[in-house]
């Protein structure tokens, strides 16, 4: 239970999944309802002291042409040759278009291995970086903070193989510190993650 004076922090991504492979045999459905409901999980969560709590609210659409303000979340052919072995990738930090391989939607947190990537886990991670999160301990513009706040077989924004330690798919959990870090990009206009308010 959260403390009577808690502040509670909403946000909301929005966007379209398109299929961009080229077999177009993707099951968008399917694989919009994996990402809303991972991201969903993955980006809620309250502090230790029960003072902060925060939701993401995903609302995904497919069948339609990207608008402007959309992130676009690509499914694309794991031969896609600038993803740099990676399983998926943003345009930039803060960025608004995602790349997830095709291969990785035979993976869940449950099925795939340490060291392995997972659908699920990917499309939570990049969505992370959509906020401006930086991997932990990683690269940072100059002044921002950026602490490493849970163990790798923890933290969503670790990379899979993090300093050779294989992080279990199942490293699905965010931070308080994270949530208020893409608060303040949103804060700033650096990050089109709207805040959603209390009464819709």
């Amino acid at each position: 239970m959260l403390n009577s004076d808690a502040k509670i922090q909403r946000m909301r991504l929005t966007g379209v999944v398109v299929d961009k492979t080229k077999a177009q045999d993707v099951a968008v459905e399917s694989a919009r309802d994996r990402i809303e409901k991972q991201a969903e999980e993955t980006w809620s969560g309250m502090n230790a002291d029960r003072s902060h709590a925060y939701t993401m609210d995903v609302q995904l659409d497919v069948g339609r042409e990207p608008k402007k303000g959309d992130h676009i979340i690509m499914i694309v052919d794991d031969d896609t040759p600038d993803l740099d072995g990676g399983q998926g990738q943003i345009d930039r930090i803060g960025g608004m278009t995602i790349r997830l391989k095709k291969g990785l939607l035979q993976k869940t947190p449950e099925t795939a291995m340490p060291g392995e990537a997972s659908f699920e886990r990917t499309a939570a991670h990049e969505i992370g970086h959509a906020g401006h999160l930086y991997h932990p301990g990683g690269p940072v513009e100059k002044g921002d903070k950026n602490p490493v706040q849970l163990h790798p077989n923890d933290n969503v924004m670790h990379q899979t193989l993090t300093k050779g330690k294989d992080v279990p798919p199942t490293a699905l959990k965010s931070t308080s510190f994270q949530a208020r870090e893409i608060q303040s990009r949103v804060d700033r206009g650096q990050v089109n993650l709207e805040p959603r308010k209390d009464d819709e």
